[in-house]
């Protein structure tokens, strides 16, 4: 690639628009760590040895597994500034274990989930998290 095309980019809308996302971020920081004290781990490690999960997947404990989707899920909110929005109602297709809208509420908004209720594990945590959720399966 030639120096020039690297100048180009270096000075282009997006690079500018990218560091003012990034500096929006960094004076409204969002803490996985305290989001994730706010779920009981001992319920969740509850729920995970009653409701079989993904019986194929690699065995990790529920806390971990919820740190993950945790992180995944404040980039998401970041993504979509739903950290820095009016409260919005949310609907989330396949909502899975609902971390993406207990995030949502801690917020400030309204959602409810659409999933199939083929996980207890799921089932659990919903309940566990305070999140809406209907069962249902979309066929196209």
């Amino acid at each position: 690639m030639r120096l020039s095309r690297k100048f180009q980019k270096l000075f282009s809308l997006d690079a500018a628009q990218s560091l003012w996302e990034h500096a929006l971020r960094s004076t409204h920081p969002v803490s996985s760590r305290r989001i994730l004290a706010t779920i009981d781990r001992a319920e969740l490690e509850r729920l995970r040895e009653y409701s079989p999960y993904r019986p194929n997947a690699r065995r990790i404990n529920a806390y971990e597994d919820a740190a993950y989707w945790i992180g995944v899920n404040v980039k998401h909110i970041q993504d979509l500034w739903l950290d820095r929005s009016p409260p919005l109602q949310i609907l989330d297709l396949g909502c899975g274990a609902g971390y993406f809208l207990y995030l949502c509420q801690l917020f400030g908004h309204e959602g409810v989930g659409l999933d199939t209720d083929d996980e207890p594990f799921f089932r659990g945590t919903t309940k566990l998290l305070g999140v809406r959720r209907v069962i249902a399966r979309i066929n196209l």
